[in-house]
Parts: C-alpha cells; sequence; structure tokens
C-alpha cells in the first residue's frame, strides 16, 4: 500500500511539472503598428516610448519574445485570432470590449481631424460639417467605429486606407480632404517620413481623451494574463506618457 501512495504521490508531481514547464514553454506573440514615436522601427528594432514600457512589463513576467510591427489590419487580426497574442496601443470601444481581454492603459491620446493648410476651402464648424468633404480613415481603426456608430457610411462618407503611414501622402495627393490624427503622432510622422514640407492645420478635435491599452487574445491563458497585469500595475506606477494634448500647433 504504501508503494502504491508512493507512486501516486510522484506521478502526481510528475503531472504538475510537466503542465508547469508545457505553460512556460507556451508560446507569447506581441504585436503592434507603427506609430512614432510611440511604437516605431529604429535600426531594426521595434521601439518608442510605448514600446519601452511593454518590454519592462515583459521583462518583470520573465516573458521572452519578439515584438512585432505590422499593418494595423494584419496585427489587429493576429490578436483578435491567436490565442496567447498581445496587443498595443489599442482603443478600448464598444464594438471591441468582448473581443479581447483588456490589460490595462498605456497612455491617453486626443483625436483631431486635420487638413492641408493651403485647404482654405475647408471649414468645419461642427460635426455634420465633416460629410461635406472627403474624410480618410484608417480599415479597423476606432475612430472609424466611432464614425461609423455616429452614422458615417463607408464609401459614401469616408474612405478606407490601410496603413497609417499612407494617410499624410494621400491627404497631399487629394485622395482625401481630411484625416485623423493624434497631433503628436501627426508631428512625429511628418519628421520621421522626411514630410515637414507637408503643411497641416488642426481643424476639429474629435475626442480629446481616449485611452489606448495593452490587450490579449481573449482565449489567452488566464494565469499568463494575472502574470502580465500584475508586472503592468507595477510598471506603470513610476511610468507616463503625457500625450494626451488636443491643441496642436498650427504649422504641422
Amino acid at each position: 500500500m504504501e508503494e502504491i501512495a508512493s507512486m501516486r504521490y510522484i506521478f502526481c508531481w510528475f503531472i504538475i511539472l510537466f503542465s508547469s514547464i508545457s505553460s512556460a514553454e507556451e508560446k507569447i506573440t506581441v504585436v503592434t503598428e507603427s506609430m512614432p514615436p510611440f511604437q516605431q522601427m529604429v535600426n531594426g528594432e521595434v521601439a518608442g516610448k510605448a514600446t519601452q514600457i511593454i518590454k519592462q512589463i515583459l521583462s518583470c513576467a520573465q516573458i521572452k519574445t519578439d515584438i512585432q510591427l505590422l499593418p494595423w489590419k494584419r496585427a489587429y487580426y493576429s490578436a483578435l485570432n491567436n490565442k496567447n497574442t498581445l496587443i498595443y496601443s489599442i482603443a478600448r470601444t464598444p464594438e471591441r470590449v468582448n473581443k479581447f481581454t483588456w490589460i490595462g492603459t498605456i497612455f491617453d491620446t486626443s483625436v483631431v481631424l486635420f487638413k492641408l493648410k493651403s485647404r482654405t476651402d475647408i471649414v468645419i464648424n461642427n460635426f455634420e460639417d465633416i460629410k461635406k468633404y472627403r474624410l480618410g480613415l484608417l480599415r479597423s481603426g476606432f475612430i472609424t467605429d466611432y464614425f461609423i456608430r455616429h452614422g458615417f457610411i463607408p464609401g459614401k462618407d469616408f474612405t478606407f486606407y490601410e496603413e497609417e503611414s499612407s494617410k499624410i501622402p494621400m491627404l497631399k495627393q487629394g485622395r482625401f480632404d481630411l484625416i485623423d490624427g493624434n497631433p503628436l503622432i501627426i508631428r512625429s510622422s511628418l519628421t520621421s517620413n522626411k514630410m515637414q514640407h507637408y503643411k497641416l492645420q488642426p481643424v476639429y478635435t474629435l475626442k480629446r481623451a481616449q485611452q489606448l491599452y495593452l490587450a490579449a487574445n481573449i482565449n489567452s491563458d488566464p494565469v499568463l494574463i494575472n502574470k502580465i497585469k500584475t508586472c503592468m500595475i507595477k510598471v506603470m506606477s513610476t511610468e507616463q506618457l503625457p500625450v494626451n494634448s488636443s491643441t496642436p500647433a498650427n504649422n504641422q
């Protein structure tokens, strides 16, 4: 009897040990989009202010993985469909709230509509005035969801663009009259892409405080998620990204 009990004890510990090793070896994927200065490619490595915070969180959680910089649509659907995939910086909207596990807020952002400074014919006094002009919005972006929620129709009231990096050139080419963006991100995009000569001007503030999150695929390991949440609370207690500025310079 003692021998049988001993064998059962050893067997139970073997199962626990095997489960722990399997959990530790489970692959973790982290995806994001290019959004300078918060996440961007620098010398072949994903960097930026938000990325620095994410790397601290991963280090605290003892997670070793590469961060993939992808077009937003690919990053979004990767996190939506693949277990143990993290995504940042993503807005928590009514359309997304039940699709992801929300780990924590990285920073707040404002959202403003911009036009070319030379387009003195574009005047927006209220939200409905936006429909008078050709608006460009990111496919699967949270501001796109915002406009659809407020009655804007794709193909009629706005046109999609596929990547953040393409919206300013498309505005310059006359494909759009208006684009959306955070003032700091717009300024950084102009600088990093050597487009300082593209003079943009803010015309309408949509949202003064939109929180952007670190989130995970909804089927991710709950033990892993709790570990990341604990580390995020620890890291964010000492880190801040003061980017919620809604008053951009007119010469952007």
